[in-house]
């Protein structure tokens, strides 16, 4: 009975044998090693950690691709309204009516007609002939009107009058004309009856890309009478200056005149408001005669 005993406690205890360094212990045959179960376990934890991460990026990348989406669609509506938007206001613009607008001061009136926009105002700022401004556009001004001239080149004009002249929707916005508008320009100084003087006018036209340059240019004009706005009929011995604007910017009109000298057989003309020495004149006229010689000198 002893012996049966035995031999079953013998079966059900782990073996244990002596070894040097220390104990070896035999284990069941069936039962796995604690050590490779704990590598399976970190494992399988690393790759649901892994699965996660994934899923977590994945999740982030959708919502910022639909953010982005959202964004784009927002976008291309906001565009598509303002194209709308632009479309409508621009077909409004092209909507044209001939009228005629008018700016009248004490010292000029501009008038200009033709086919504008309904809502279209005229602005008018002469440049005064005090400022750096005006001494500019003479400058050129001059150049332009004496350019074929035979006499010197740096002679100045000895009349000018400018006009900054604009045309605005109601919103401020600049209208240029696709055809030619009818611009009238009354000095209201006198000087347009004078039927001595060459009168011509003058265009700065601007640069398309840069407001501060511009090109001068002679436009062909017309003095015409000028006529009472409130009767229709013409006013006696008043003039104006009339012609065609293809676009709006600093408008000028401009009068030259020669002084004429005739001595003998020789004769010579120069511009009015230029300067020549005397001497130079008796060169010019073939004159033998020197400065000190002249007593009086009448025109």
């Amino acid at each position: 009975m002893r012996m049966k005993s035995f031999v079953a406690v013998l079966l059900t205890l782990t073996m244990v044998f002596s070894v040097p360094g220390g104990v070896l212990a035999a284990v069941p045959q069936d039962a796995e090693p604690a050590a490779e179960t704990t590598v399976e376990k970190e494992v399988q934890a690393e790759q649901a950690s892994d699965a996660q991460t994934d899923k977590t990026d994945k999740d982030e990348q959708k919502a910022e691709e639909d953010q982005k989406t959202e964004d784009s669609q927002a976008k291309e509506s906001s565009e598509k309204k303002e194209t709308k938007d632009k479309e409508t206001k621009e077909a409004e613009k092209v909507s044209l009516e001939k009228k005629t607008l008018d700016v009248n001061r004490d010292n000029y009136e501009i008038t200009v007609s033709g086919m504008m926009p309904e809502d279209a105002e005229l602005y008018v700022k002469e440049i005064g002939s005090y400022t750096d401004e005006y001494k500019e556009y003479i400058k050129d001004a001059s150049k332009e009107v004496f350019k074929d001239s035979k006499e010197k080149k740096d002679d100045t004009l000895p009349y000018a009058r400018f006009f900054d002249i604009k045309i605005k929707y109601a919103d401020g916005e600049e209208f240029q004309p696709d055809n030619d508008l009818t611009l009238k320009i009354d000095t209201k100084d006198g000087t347009l009856k004078d039927e001595d003087l060459d009168f011509s006018a003058v265009h700065f036209v601007e640069d398309k890309d840069d407001a501060d340059k511009y090109d001068t240019q002679l436009v062909k004009m017309e003095i015409e009478d000028k006529e009472d706005n409130n009767k229709g009929k013409k006013k006696d011995e008043e003039k104006i200056a009339s012609m065609k604007a293809d676009s709006f910017s600093v408008y000028g009109v401009v009068y030259t005149y020669t002084v004429d000298f005739y001595y003998e057989n020789a004769e010579h003309h120069m511009n009015g408001g230029s300067e020549m020495k005397l001497s130079e004149l008796f060169g010019k006229l073939r004159i033998d005669k020197v400065v000190k010689d002249v007593e009086k000198v009448e025109f």
